[in-house]
């Protein structure tokens, strides 16, 4: 089975060309919606956010609050860089899982943002890079 990497800016098409993949009866693999998914399933994952990023991340009911999450992260490059290490393997674990559910298939492709930024892009035999200006976002 060949994969095929989708990646550009955000809202420069990818879902658009995922969406004409999907409607060829492509399986399509959307690592950022995946990832968000992850921290349900993967208690080890949200405890080493708790450890390692911060505890104030999470509600008084101890359920992890991404929004609280995001505004820290991004606003502390050293926490975001701690948090993509814990959170890539992860999803390149869910994704190797995910292609063995659809290897019957010729072709699947993943769609994901930061592919290169990711390392993602290792696990690809073709990548399809999405470019539109900026104007047109």
């Amino acid at each position: 089975m060949k994969i095929i990497g989708i990646t550009g800016g955000i809202g420069s098409g990818k879902s658009v060309i995922c969406s004409v993949f999907k409607a060829l009866g492509v399986p399509v693999y959307d690592a950022d919606q995946e990832a968000k998914k992850l921290y349900d399933n993967y208690p080890e994952l949200v405890e080493k956010i708790r450890s390692e990023i911060s505890e104030d991340v999470f509600d008084k009911n101890g359920k992890l609050d991404k929004k609280r999450l995001a505004e820290l992260v991004f606003s502390d490059p050293e926490k975001l860089k701690s948090l993509n290490s814990m959170v890539h393997p992860v999803v390149r674990k869910d994704f190797q899982k995910w292609c063995q559910t659809h290897d019957k298939h010729s072709y699947v492709v993943k769609e994901a943002a930061i592919l290169f930024e990711s390392g993602a892009h290792k696990d690809c035999d073709h990548i399809i890079s999405v470019v539109s200006p900026v104007e047109l976002r």
